[in-house]
C-alpha cells in the first residue's frame, strides 16, 4: 500500500513537470480568472498581428503609486507584453511624468494637459510616512502621424469602494485600447455625421472639443450621407423643436442597413426650468419627430410622460417668498434624476458615476423584432413615478416633502442600445 502511495505522489510529479515543461516550450499560458481579463479578445491579437510600422506605446501610469493600483498596473504590463508576443513591432515605454529637472516636468505636463491628461491625486504610504502623489493613469498610443490618449480609469474621481472601481477600469480597458488603436492606425479620421436642426451648432461645438479631436463631425444632410456612404463611420440624429425631414430618415435607414451604427439623441419633451421660470408655469407636451414609427420597428417606444425620480439634482428656489429678506435654498427636483448605468450594461457603456438629466422620458424595450438585441445602457434611480403629458407644470409642487410611497415605479431607461438587423423602414 504504501508502494502505491509512493508511485501515485511520483507520476502526480511526472505529469506536472511535462505540463510546465510543454507550457514553456510552446509559450503557452492559462487564463483562470472567470471573466478572462488575462485572454486577449481575437480582435485584438489580429489587429496587432497585421501591423507592419512600430506601434509605441507609453504607459504614464509610473512612480510610487497606492497599494489599490498595483493590481492593475500588473495586469497592464501581462497585457502590452502579450501584444509583444504577437507582434515585435510593438514598442512599450514607461514613463514617469514626475521624473526628469524640474523644467521638463512642467514641459512634459503642460504637453499633457493641452490633450486633455490630468492628474489625480492619492495618497501614497512609504514606510511609515504617507504622502500625496498626483498619478496620471494613461496610457499613449502614436506613430508619425498622431497620438492617441487612453484614461486608464472609467473616472477621474474615484473616491468610494475604488478597489471595485479599479476592477471595472480594468475589464473595460481592452475595448478602449482597441478603439484608440483604430483611431491612430487609420489613414484619416472617423467622419461622424451629424443630422437635425441644430447639426450646424452641434458639429461646430464638437470639432472644438480637444477631447473629441480623434474624430470629424460633418454638419451632413441626406445627399452627402448617401453619396459618401462608404466614407461614413457614424451618424448622430439630433432631435430638438424640430422633426426629422423625410429625406433624412431616408438617409438613415439607408446607413443603418449598410452597417453604419446611429445615435439617436432625442429631447421628447419640450419643457425646460427656464421656460417655468418665465411664467410660473408652462404646458409640458410630448414632441412627434417622425422618427417614433422608425424606432418602433427597431424594437423600442418613447413613452409620452415625463420621470419624475427622489433622486434628482439640485435647484436654487426662494423658500420664504414675500419677506423682507428673501432666502434662496437649494432643492431637489425631481425632474431632474440622476442617471445611472443600466443593469448588466457593457462595460464600454458604463458611467462611473451618476449623470444628471433635465425632463427625461422613458424607454420602452419591445418584445419584437426578435432579430434586435435590446438593452437599457442608462437608467434612473428605483425611486420613480412618471406623469402622462400634456400637463401643467409649475414650481408648487416643491413645497411639499415627496411621499415616499408614491415612488415605486422602480428603475426606468432613458438610453438604450439597440443592435441587429431589421426590414428597411422604407421599400421601392
Amino acid at each position: 500500500m504504501k508502494r502505491y502511495s509512493i508511485l501515485k505522489v511520483l507520476l502526480s510529479f511526472l505529469i506536472f513537470l511535462v505540463v510546465i515543461t510543454l507550457s514553456i516550450q510552446l509559450d503557452t499560458q492559462i487564463d483562470l480568472t472567470p471573466d478572462k481579463r488575462y485572454t486577449l479578445d481575437p480582435i485584438a491579437e489580429q489587429m496587432v498581428r497585421n501591423h507592419d510600422e512600430p506601434i509605441v506605446i507609453t504607459v504614464l501610469l509610473e512612480g510610487n503609486i497606492p497599494a489599490s493600483f498595483r493590481n492593475y498596473k500588473s495586469y497592464l504590463e501581462y497585457y502590452l507584453s502579450e501584444l509583444r508576443r504577437y507582434n515585435r513591432n510593438v514598442e512599450v515605454i514607461y514613463k514617469n511624468p514626475s521624473e526628469g529637472s524640474q523644467e521638463e516636468q512642467e514641459g512634459f505636463k503642460k504637453f499633457l494637459a493641452k490633450r486633455g491628461v490630468s492628474p489625480i491625486s492619492r495618497q501614497v504610504s512609504t514606510g511609515d510616512e504617507v504622502s500625496k502623489n498626483l498619478l496620471y493613469p494613461y496610457i499613449s498610443i502614436h506613430n508619425d502621424r498622431s497620438i492617441v490618449f487612453v484614461n486608464l480609469l472609467e473616472s477621474q474621481s474615484i473616491e468610494r469602494g475604488e478597489e471595485e472601481k479599479l476592477l471595472e477600469s480594468q475589464l473595460a480597458f481592452e475595448s478602449k485600447f482597441l478603439r484608440a488603436l483604430k483611431q491612430v492606425y487609420r489613414s484619416e479620421l472617423p467622419y461622424v455625421h451629424i443630422v437635425g436642426a441644430s447639426a450646424r451648432l452641434v458639429s461646430e461645438g464638437y470639432n472644438r472639443d480637444e477631447s473629441l479631436s480623434a474624430f470629424r463631425f460633418i454638419n451632413s444632410n441626406p445627399n452627402l450621407i448617401l453619396s459618401a456612404l462608404d466614407s461614413v463611420d457614424a451618424i448622430v440624429s439630433v432631435l430638438n423643436k424640430e422633426a426629422l425631414t423625410r429625406e433624412e430618415l431616408l438617409a438613415i435607414d439607408v446607413a443603418a442597413g449598410a452597417g453604419v451604427p446611429v445615435i439617436w439623441m432625442i429631447d421628447k419633451s419640450n419643457m425646460t426650468v427656464d421656460s417655468l421660470r418665465a411664467t410660473g408655469s408652462h404646458l409640458a407636451t410630448s414632441q412627434d419627430y417622425q422618427a417614433e414609427d422608425y424606432l418602433f420597428r427597431c424594437g423600442v417606444r418613447i413613452q409620452p410622460e415625463l420621470i419624475m425620480d427622489l433622486s434628482s439634482s439640485l435647484i436654487p428656489q426662494v423658500v420664504n417668498d414675500g419677506s423682507s429678506t428673501p432666502q434662496t435654498k437649494m432643492l431637489n427636483y425631481p425632474f431632474h434624476p440622476l442617471i445611472l448605468s443600466g443593469k448588466g450594461s457593457r462595460p464600454s457603456t458604463r458611467l462611473s458615476g451618476p449623470l444628471s438629466m433635465y425632463f427625461a422620458s422613458p424607454i420602452e424595450l419591445l418584445e419584437y423584432p426578435k432579430s434586435v438585441i435590446k438593452e437599457s445602457i442608462l437608467s434612473t434611480s428605483p425611486y420613480t413615478k412618471t406623469i402622462k403629458v400634456p400637463r401643467m407644470l409649475d414650481f408648487g409642487f416643491m413645497q411639499v416633502a415627496p411621499r415616499p410611497e408614491e415612488y415605486q415605479q422602480g428603475p426606468l431607461s432613458v438610453a438604450v442600445q439597440i443592435e441587429g438587423r431589421v426590414k428597411p423602414y422604407f421599400t421601392n
